[in-house]
């Protein structure tokens, strides 16, 4: 999503980043599957929007790995494999899907 210049510079829809780099298409259709199964799994749940809720979890577990490999969590985080990692992580997914349901 982008800004576009004029009347109170309201978010326009372009085309996404395959678009312009062909080279993602590959890599982005990974995440399909897994979008797929976040919806099932939160319309199992009784998600009021499981298709939505989906696509934003599997966003936030997106942005969850990223951290956790690449960005400052990586430095912060406990170490990988141990009993605190997992419970940090348990803790950490919980959240967006507990938020989800509804």
């Amino acid at each position: 999503m982008s800004f576009s210049a004029g009347s109170g510079a309201r978010p326009s829809r372009r085309a996404g980043p395959s678009t312009h780099h062909p080279e993602l298409r590959d890599i982005l259709g990974h995440g399909a599957a897994s979008r797929v199964q976040a919806r099932a799994m939160l319309a199992a749940a009784g998600a009021t929007d499981p298709d939505r809720a989906g696509d934003h979890f599997v966003a936030c577990v997106d942005g969850l790995l990223f951290d956790r490999l690449a960005g400052a969590g990586a430095l912060t985080a406990p170490p990988p494999g141990t009993p605190e990692s997992r419970a940090d992580l348990t803790a950490a997914v919980r959240a967006p899907l507990r938020a989800m349901r509804t």
